[in-house]
């Protein structure tokens, strides 16, 4: 338990206080969004972002583990790569916009994000992932603030209602300021690409399941019910997902110390301090769908962010078991476990998502997360020979990131 009072922890406390802020300001958008314009575009946007996270996941992968991994001098070039094609997809993403909303945004908010990945990959190689945190809740918020102005400020001051189309457009404002920081950052860097195509297949495919494994079930519950069901999960998963977090949070702070033993787990978070964690976690998004329900105010909410609380357990476990894995360099296995938790993800939602509506949903999610659980597990603690690894990579992905 020494390890849970450490600056390893002090560190993912810090880290988790402005994921919190940002939770909670996601909250207030969500909120702002349902209230002006309604359950079922809240669900439209939610199908949005869930697409951008499958396409940013696969392209960002490799930049993101080499950045952990390789040398100063590929750091580099593979930061400018990666900030190159983020500027691709985000211009691209406002050329189709007008036309088609739902790939524009996705494709705005997914090269937005590559480059904002770009600019913070310095802090998150360094092992401060209050810092990267700290940044992703700045853009956030300036995000939020001003796009949530325009949705309560159109009516009185312009004359005409909001629209999704235009909240969505104010919503990107930050990343042009993003933009230039990461053309500022990668000034005078020649572009690299993160690693030889055997490598790059393979982290492509490894974030296309993880991105799949988050947010396929959201696009999925949207095509089988309608949007109005797909926003009631989507605020209960969005919410689980923010908590469960801090065990990306926790895990990053102890990759320097994971990377001189070899992956040795032993050198990572405690097994107690690990089950501490994620039961109290779990407990208060239990509470919080519990008061929801008695007071009645968003019951299909409420019941599945009742059912989401074990998989906030669980997922908190993945998080750190992942971590390990990474730095073990079991790719393989983490590719394997995460697909077939995926596959049984969707076929279970396919089942469940018409009886049971977000609930269905939200019981698909925890039984997969399970199966992933137990496989990481057991990959990261099987005899293997000890040796120094070639650097670490904590796992950050865009379906964990806020909206």
């Amino acid at each position: 338990m020494r390890r849970l009072l450490g600056e390893n922890l002090l560190k993912a406390g810090i880290a988790a206080i402005w994921v919190a802020g940002g939770r909670f300001l996601g909250l207030a958008w969500t909120v702002a969004v349902i209230a002006t314009l309604g359950i079922s575009d809240y669900g439209l946007y939610a199908m949005a972002f869930s697409l951008s996270s499958l396409i940013a996941a696969p392209l960002d992968n490799a930049f993101h583990v080499r950045s952990m991994r390789e040398g100063e001098s590929r750091f580099a070039a593979e930061r400018t790569g990666r900030a190159l094609v983020g500027a691709v997809l985000l211009l691209a993403g406002l050329a189709v916009f007008g036309q088609f909303f739902v790939a524009g945004f996705a494709l705005a908010v997914a090269g937005g994000e590559m480059l904002f990945n770009a600019c913070k990959s310095r802090a998150l190689r360094d092992g401060h992932p209050n810092i990267v945190m700290r940044l992703d809740t700045v853009r956030q918020t300036a995000s939020i603030v001003v796009a949530s102005a325009y949705l309560f400020l159109s009516q009185p001051l312009l004359g005409s209602a909001p629209t999704l189309e235009t909240a969505c457009l104010v919503y990107l404002w930050p990343y042009a300021v993003v933009l230039v920081a990461a053309a500022v950052t990668t000034a005078g860097t020649r572009p690299g690409v993160p690693g030889k195509p055997r490598e790059l297949l393979l982290f492509f495919v490894d974030a296309l399941i993880i991105a799949l494994h988050m947010q396929g079930d959201i696009l999925l519950l949207g095509i089988l019910t309608d949007s109005t069901i797909t926003g009631y999960y989507s605020v209960a998963s969005v919410l689980a997902m923010a908590v469960a977090s801090v065990g990306q949070m926790y895990a990053q702070t102890f990759h320097g110390p994971l990377r001189e033993a070899g992956g040795n787990p032993a050198a990572g978070p405690g097994r107690k301090a690990t089950f501490a964690l994620s039961a109290g976690l779990a407990a208060l998004v239990f509470l919080a769908g519990l008061v929801l329900l008695l007071t009645g105010l968003a019951p299909q909410i409420a019941v599945a962010l009742m059912v989401l609380s074990l998989f906030v357990a669980v997922r908190f476990t993945s998080l750190v078991m992942t971590t390990i894995l990474y730095i073990q360099g079991q790719d393989r296995q983490r590719v394997a476990g995460g697909a077939v938790a995926a596959v049984l993800k969707l076929l279970l939602v396919a089942a469940l998502a018409v009886p049971l509506g977000a609930g269905g949903a939200a019981l698909a999610a925890v039984v997969a997360e399970i199966v992933q659980a137990a496989w990481y597990f057991r990959a990261a603690h099987r005899p293997r020979p000890v040796q120094a690894a070639p650097g670490g990579a904590a796992l950050q992905t865009i379906e964990e990131g806020s909206r």
